[in-house]
């Protein structure tokens, strides 16, 4: 099925005169704040560059094999946006500035926004979402009973840019960017929220109720709109108004969160046909949100800071290595969630289990192949040349990424495996002894919290 990216092919060298400004424009603004412009779109109150101009000094700046590599949380096709963009006519002119990127693990602040003034007179204002780092997510679950540092400096970007926008402005983001959007225009200026005709939240968290209660969001609701994918469970988290369009997606599961998957036909969003939200969804955010109420704001903050402390104690830095299944991270984490109190095992242990239950699972999989033959086979293969100086694909980004994971996996074995029948053998015991330890703990925290 189509995505945004498709879209481009088909209105990209359409102006707004001939196909006007639509969801799936706002979609695609709200993740360019995921492309890291640092160096190429200048800073707030600094000049400003067209997607002309910025999509080839993106790639001459960072090169090829930076910009196939770099982490994400979301779709690493995103990386190819600003070229795209540059192809057709529709946002080649498109004037880039205003570029913000913060990331302060001291203060668990990670925010990045920019400015897009387009051939129609609007400026669209896109705040970037959590990326990979796990001082984004800290952030995320700091919202839940706070106003957090991203939310500030929100609200005080778009405060700023507007003093110096003519002419009316949007803004937008996915993921976090839609919370910080909505705050930002909440929490604004007068003259500068005189000035916002609309906010486009693309499956952001909500607020918790006690923020809601200090905030004027009356005076901004009727220019939310609110897209969630079928499977959504980030929309659905804390208080919230009613999605304007619940999306179909091509992926499954939590993988819905990328808007890359969401599915594009013509100038819309393709609707999901029931417009409800998957009932296993609405039961995974229901759980979360039943313990949020019921948790006051000190517990809150402790279970969240133990385990954000656990997995920084463990040496996990993103959350690509928290989901990677790499055995040693995963027996790192356990042994320091396993120094945390009865709360903390009861509500975040569960997850580190399941992955590592996942991972053991595949593991004795493989090690029922020929598993040095399989190493041998990943270590000879790999990728064509890439020439760093034709333009970003998509299918040489994607073979990358795919020979990235089989070297990284390879690595993986080699590590837990060794060299020799003896090791491997030893080997096997452990991973049994873990798949047994992790059942164990399961059941024993699933007792806990049924006591």
């Amino acid at each position: 099925m189509a995505n945004f990216f498709d879209y481009l092919d088909w209105y990209g060298d359409l102006a707004f005169e001939q196909v006007p400004f639509n969801e799936v424009d706002a979609l695609l603004l709200a993740n360019l704040s995921y492309v890291r412009l640092a160096g190429v779109v200048p800073g707030p109150g600094e000049a400003s560059v067209t997607v002309a101009e910025a999509a080839p000094a993106y790639q001459a700046l960072y090169g090829k094999l930076t910009l196939y590599a770099t982490p994400s949380f979301t779709d690493p096709i995103v990386e190819l946006l600003p070229q795209k963009m540059a192809a057709g006519r529709r946002f080649a002119g498109a004037r880039l500035a205003n570029y913000v990127d913060t990331l302060d693990p001291a203060t668990a602040e990670q925010f990045g926004a920019l400015s897009i003034a387009l051939d129609d007179g609007t400026t669209y204002l896109s705040f970037r979402g959590t990326d990979d780092t796990l001082v984004g997510w800290h952030e995320n679950f700091d919202m839940s009973y706070e106003v957090t540092p991203a939310q500030v400096d929100a609200r005080r970007y778009l405060d700023d840019v507007a003093s110096r926008v003519d002419g009316p402005i949007m803004l937008g983001g996915h993921s976090k960017g839609g919370n910080l959007a909505v705050f930002a225009a909440a929490h604004a200026s007068e003259a500068a929220r005189a000035k916002v005709v609309r906010i486009w939240d693309m499956d952001g968290p909500g607020f918790a109720q006690q923020v809601i209660a200090r905030t004027p969001y009356a005076n901004v609701q009727n220019r939310v709109r609110l897209y969630v994918p079928h499977f959504d469970i980030v929309g659905q988290l804390l208080c919230r108004q009613s999605p304007t369009k619940i999306v179909a997606s091509e992926a499954k599961g939590m993988l819905q969160h990328s808007a890359t998957s969401w599915e594009v036909m013509g100038d819309h969003l393709v609707a999901v046909e029931s417009q409800e939200i998957d009932p296993i969804a609405l039961s995974y955010s229901k759980d979360f949100n039943d313990w949020f109420h019921d948790a006051d704001n000190a517990t809150r903050e402790r279970v969240f800071d133990e385990f954000f402390a656990a997995a920084a104690a463990a040496r996990v830095e993103t959350l690509t290595q928290l989901c990677s299944g790499n055995p040693r991270m995963l027996m790192r984490l356990l042994n320091q969630i396993l120094k945390l109190d009865h709360d903390a095992q009861r509500y975040v242990g569960s997850l580190v289990i399941a992955l590592a239950g996942s991972y053991v699972s595949e593991a004795r999989t493989d090690l029922g192949e020929d598993v040095r033959s399989f190493i041998d086979h990943l270590r000879r293969a790999g990728t064509r040349a890439i020439d760093p100086d034709t333009p970003l694909s998509a299918a040489e980004l994607h073979e990358f990424r795919k020979h990235q994971a089989s070297r990284q996996t390879v690595d993986d074995l080699l590590a837990v495996l060794g060299d020799t029948r003896a090791e491997r053998l030893h080997a096997l015991s452990v991973l049994a002894a873990l798949g047994i330890g992790i059942a164990a703990l399961g059941a024993l925290l699933a007792r806990r919290g049924r006591g």
